[in-house]
């Protein structure tokens, strides 16, 4: 029901700018959201890019391509607040067309992305946090809607409007955040990946650096000690700090994720996880 809504929300947020026959299709809608100028001419959104799913990577993984959504429609929301924030306050009211130029193609970015959000695949375990996010998106596209009619009436964007467009935007990054938790716990238990000697080396010198130019004294005591660390972790199993492999592995992969270049602070993690964990 959340998807539909989104899709009714769009219409309804467009019929706000100029009314168009019910049977329209949304795809045709795209290009038709029209505001005032100052001159009383119409500007014309161009829409070409609206529900455009296809410049998304057909190889993302389900939690990567929501994420990828979001990260578009946070942006935009945003986006909206920023706009909204500088509006005039001064009466008479007057919108610049350099205002509703921004404002229109904010617009047609909002319908864009609420299409794509719309089309998602099932959200599977992250079904709780799409939902959240689409909330979030439901307020910034009503926002909008008002932010619309208060431009075409010259008249105040609302304290209360501001805040419930940014509380939107903010919903949606909460949701991004959740749906990170999710991914972590879903994976919390798989093996984790090797080290890979090339990327190990390539880390290495990246944390060195902070220290000194390459080829320092202090450069050469840091990559000793990476790499001491790092061959401690290669010679770590799960029977060698006493755990089982499920237990490790979410030991091992939490770490990673704390520390994916850092080895000697990754070793640490997990030396003092496992004892912890084994009571040793």
């Amino acid at each position: 029901m959340k998807r539909l809504a989104i899709a009714a929300s769009i219409v309804s947020g467009l019929l706000v700018a100029v009314p168009i026959p019910a049977q329209q299709k949304l795809g045709d809608v795209a290009g038709s959201i029209k505001l005032k100028k100052s001159g009383e001419q119409n500007v014309v959104i161009d829409g070409s890019d609206v529900g455009q799913t296809s410049r998304r990577s057909s190889s993302s993984s389900g939690s990567d391509l929501l994420n990828d959504v979001l990260a578009d429609c946070l942006d935009v929301s945003r986006a909206l607040s920023s706009l909204i924030a500088d509006a005039p306050r001064i009466k008479p009211i007057r919108y610049s067309d350099g205002w509703r130029t921004e404002l229109e193609d904010i617009g047609a970015r909002l319908e864009s992305f609420g299409l794509e959000l719309n089309m998602l695949p099932d959200a599977g375990p992250y079904e709780a946090a799409y939902l959240n996010a689409v909330g979030g998106f439901d307020q910034v596209r009503q926002g909008y809607d008002e932010v619309v009619t208060a431009t075409n009436s010259r008249t105040v964007v609302t304290s209360q409007l501001k805040r419930s467009v940014s509380d939107g935007a903010d919903t949606i990054e909460k949701a991004m955040t959740e749906i990170r938790a999710v991914g972590r716990t879903q994976t919390a238990n798989a093996p984790p990946p090797a080290i890979d000697p090339i990327a190990a080396a390539e880390s290495i010198r990246s944390v060195c650096a902070r220290f000194g130019a390459e080829g320092s004294p202090a450069f050469r005591d840091c990559v000793k000690e990476q790499d001491t660390a790092k061959n401690a972790l290669v010679g770590r199993t799960p029977p060698s700090v006493g755990l089982d492999t499920a237990a490790f592995n979410k030991i091992r992969n939490e770490c990673l994720y704390e520390w994916p270049a850092n080895y000697v602070n990754r070793n640490a993690c997990e030396t003092r996880r496992a004892a912890a964990a084994s009571g040793r």
